[in-house]
């Protein structure tokens, strides 16, 4: 079941990700019975296109009139869902640490920069006594040298403890079996060379520039010995209310635009930085909120069932359910899953029939389309169809699991036109209508009731009165979190493949 809101996030998707063949044969009832081969190729020139074309001969000779797929490692669900987020992960990471290495790269700047002024007389007496500028210039570097030696003291442990932090937050977010994270010496190596660079480099140029002036120019001190006024001069005639006081502040930020713009840009990359991690579960939170209210669009206190299996629209499972005083408004639909493709591309998705009823509990918002009443339709998301390159009147290729015997099914594809576009964000989701259904075989069956509770009760209540209750006249519907099925019915109905067995 699950509650008002949108599929993603749902209890009813939880699922014990691994367990070994055995639990998974007595969980599914299916003993001595599997649906996966999983081989290693030896690594050679052709030979994973030899091995899957014997297999596919062999397969097709030995397993008559069951439906096969061969998927490579790259193209696992799982490992590509892993590998892409970890890619992206990276990618904001490393943007992270540019912003931070920016930063530190104009602080150190203004640090040393400022210092190497305050030492100005210094140089300029040190320069009239004939010392040579590689002399003058060691203690300015040391100075240097110890910053980048003082940031690479607090930077590695701190990005130790970063590391051990973020790798509590990946056991717990990807509960992986076997989960490695060895330590990245290069990595840590590089960030000290580029502390060190950053630091030296700032040391140089500002040193330069000192060394540049001439000893009677270096000595000299003072307002008057600057050279120029920077870009003090744009503020003549502008007078600030309380005075030469007031209009200090604004002047001296003139006076020196060098350093004005080296702190602006250090505080600049430290504001981006903390926008940036405050904004980085915005997109996801705005794709959850919109697929939330899509879900919920037309009826706030919508709850969705799933069967365990697809169900005949008049079986006395659904009966017992729809008769229930508990429920105000229903809406029966069937939701399975496909592969959508179109030139050459594929995407795996959840295709659901719905009924374009007179007043539906629920129905997908098209923005552009619509679903027809007569003859097949099918609407996909916009990422769907930027990733397959359709659009409105294209066609696409459905490939659905048809059943060949009691628990055996076949693979076949339907050719379905694309009439519309859905709003909601998640591109493994598409609708189709009764009239599509018909053209894939499934006509007048059932696994998914969308329901609203009655005025008089509230949706935890129906909750709690559904588990355990029983509808007048049918079989007991045993409604639990994850599930509703009929009670001590096993019989499974020769029309469609399984979700839950299929997704196992």
């Amino acid at each position: 079941m699950t509650a008002p809101g949108a599929d993603f996030g749902a209890e009813a998707n939880f699922a014990v990700l691994f367990a070994t063949l055995r639990t998974a044969q007595l969980l599914s009832g299916e003993r001595d019975r599997v649906n996966e081969l999983v081989l290693r190729v030896k690594p050679g020139s052709g030979t994973l296109a030899k091995v899957r074309a014997e297999l596919d001969r062999s397969l097709r000779a030995a397993l008559s009139g069951i439906g096969f797929t061969f998927t490579t490692g790259s193209q696992e669900a799982a490992r590509r869902l892993l590998y892409k987020d970890s890619e992206g992960d990276q990618q904001m990471m490393d943007i992270f640490a540019a912003l931070l290495l920016g930063a530190a790269a104009f602080a150190a700047f203004n640090l040393i920069s400022r210092t190497i002024e305050a030492q100005r007389r210094e140089i300029g007496i040190g320069m009239a006594l004939g010392v040579s500028p590689r002399a003058l210039a060691r203690r300015s570097l040391l100075l240097g040298g110890q910053v980048a030696a003082l940031g690479i003291a607090l930077g590695i442990p701190a990005g130790f403890a970063a590391n051990t932090l973020v790798e509590v937050v990946m056991q717990s977010f990807f509960p992986l079996p076997v989960l490695k994270t060895p330590m990245q010496i290069g990595v840590f190596i590089q960030g000290a060379a580029h502390g060190v660079a950053v630091s030296l480099l700032a040391t140089v140029i500002a040193l330069r520039r000192a060394l540049a002036v001439t000893p009677l120019e270096a000595i000299s001190v003072g307002a008057r010995a600057a050279k120029s006024s920077g870009l003090a001069w744009l503020t003549r005639g502008i007078r600030l209310p309380g005075g030469t006081l007031a209009n200090m502040p604004l002047r001296n930020v003139l006076r020196t635009p060098r350093r004005t713009i080296m702190t602006v840009l250090g505080i600049g990359a430290v504001v981006a930085i903390t926008l940036a991690l405050a904004g980085v579960i915005d997109p996801f939170n705005t794709t959850l909120d919109t697929s939330r209210a899509e879900a919920l669009a037309g009826a706030r206190q919508r709850l969705t069932l799933d069967l365990t299996a697809p169900q005949p629209a008049n079986s006395s499972a659904l009966r017992a359910i729809s008769t229930s005083p508990v429920i105000g408004n229903e809406q029966l639909s069937l939701r399975l899953p496909k592969t959508l493709s179109a030139s050459g591309r594929r995407l795996d998705a959840f295709l659901e029939f719905v009924a374009r009823d007179a007043a539906p509990l629920w129905h997908p918002t098209l923005s552009p389309g619509r679903l027809p009443d007569q003859r097949p339709g099918v609407v996909i998301a916009a990422r769907a169809a930027q990733d397959l390159h359709v659009r409105i009147g294209d066609r696409l290729t459905v490939r659905y699991p048809v059943p060949t015997g009691p628990q055996s099914y076949q693979l076949a594809s339907v050719t379905l036109p694309i009439t519309g576009i859905h709003t909601s964000p998640l591109r493994f989701v598409a609708y189709a209508n009764p009239p599509a259904a018909t053209s894939l075989g499934l006509a007048g069956l059932v696994n998914r009731i969308s329901v609203a509770p009655a005025r008089r009760h509230h949706p935890n209540g129906m909750n709690h009165r559904r588990r355990g209750s029983s509808g007048a006249g049918g079989p007991t519907a045993s409604v639990c979190v994850g599930k509703v099925a009929r009670a001590g019915d096993r019989d499974r109905p020769l029309a469609a493949a399984d979700p839950d067995k299929s997704l196992l």
